[in-house]
């Protein structure tokens, strides 16, 4: 087996001749092995011993540090340490608000104040000490999280209040809503017992229609009927009224000549009006009352009446046909009187049969 200063002699000889050691082949490293495949090269292929130190492979990169800032932060003083070469730091100034880590390092290296081949990690340790200035200390991490924590309580208070006030505006709103509710139920039960109220009385209008005809004849006397009981008959008899003399006879005459004035009481002509049809006095009280009590005062009252309307005063069929005849047919019945008083002082003859016609 050949010695070591042997093998030595025999590596030296093959470098002379340009023969490489079989060993580089273990290397993996494509950057070692180009530094080692340099220094075995030909002197004048060779690098210096500086640019070898300079090699990415060997050399040491730099570190930035922080030198100074102000109090807020903003204008800071940095520093690149180079180890092991023999040049100077070199320090600079860099404003938070305006720089950024990239250009500042661009601007170095354009100005061959840096290495272009440290342009990455200069880059990125300058970003590093922006991101610590910039992460809060642990008592302001503390205050942090304290804050944060009273924020979230006091968002959620906020949200239960809010809340609340939504539950309390829904409440008042539904109370709102059913209230309206109630008012148009109960407009709706009005609408109802007004329509029933409108039925029945249509109702009862149509039966008083269609009993008008029926009973015409028999329950309405004639205001002719009514009169001739108070007339002298053709034989020159006195009535049972008493009127005896022509003089009285022209009175009564003329008081039914005479039409009702619509400032007339209602009590004077609702009395007549149950004397023409044979009704007492009390009848012509009580028709007075009811009228009274619908505020009718005075004929005026009772003729500005619609048809509608005298179903609601509370007389009988027979009173309110009376009333309506005694309206309406008052001088057509005055007119028969006076004819009737003229047959009766006339030389006894005949008399002709009363009418039958009913006032209208």
């Amino acid at each position: 087996m050949a010695s070591p200063d042997n093998q030595l002699q025999q590596q030296q000889q093959q470098d002379v001749h340009g023969i490489k050691p079989a060993c580089l082949l273990k290397v993996q490293n494509p950057e070692v092995l180009g530094v080692i495949e340099n220094c075995l090269s030909n002197e004048d292929e060779r690098m210096s011993a500086q640019e070898i130190l300079e090699h990415s492979f060997l050399a040491v990169e730099p570190d930035v540090v922080l030198l100074a800032a102000d109090p807020d932060n903003v204008h800071l003083t940095l520093q690149v340490v180079f180890k092991g070469m023999d040049k100077l730091s070199v320090k600079f100034d860099f404003n938070v608000e305006t720089d950024t880590a990239e250009e500042v390092v661009r601007e170095m290296i354009e100005e061959q104040v840096l290495p272009e081949r440290y342009q990455h990690h200069i880059t990125k340790e300058i970003n590093r000490i922006l991101r610590d200035i910039d992460k809060p200390t642990e008592s302001e991490q503390a205050e942090q999280v304290r804050r944060s924590v009273w924020r979230r309580e006091s968002d959620i208070r906020n949200e239960l209040d809010r809340t609340r006030e939504e539950l309390n505006q829904a409440t008042e709103r539904v109370l709102e809503i059913e209230q309206k509710c109630d008012t148009f139920e109960s407009r709706a039960r009005a609408a109802e017992t007004r329509y029933r109220d409108a039925v029945r009385n249509l109702r009862e209008l149509e039966e008083l229609k269609s009993s008008a005809a029926e009973e015409e004849s028999i329950k309405k006397p004639s205001l002719n009927e009514a009169l001739s009981s108070m007339t002298v008959t053709n034989t020159g008899t006195a009535s049972t009224n008493g009127l005896n003399t022509p003089e009285e006879r022209e009175k009564l005459v003329s008081h039914i000549l005479d039409e009702y004035s619509d400032d007339t009481d209602i009590g004077v002509f609702v009395t007549d009006c149950a004397l023409a049809s044979h009704r007492g006095s009390d009848k012509a009280h009580e028709w007075a009352r009811k009228l009274q009590n619908q505020d009718i005062m005075t004929v005026g009252d009772l003729r500005d009446l619609h048809d509608e309307d005298w179903a609601g005063i509370g007389l009988t069929v027979f009173a309110l046909r009376a009333l309506k005849n005694m309206l309406k047919g008052k001088k057509l019945a005055a007119v028969q009187l006076q004819q009737q008083q003229a047959n009766s002082i006339s030389p006894p003859t005949q008399s002709p049969p009363p009418s039958s016609s009913s006032i209208a």
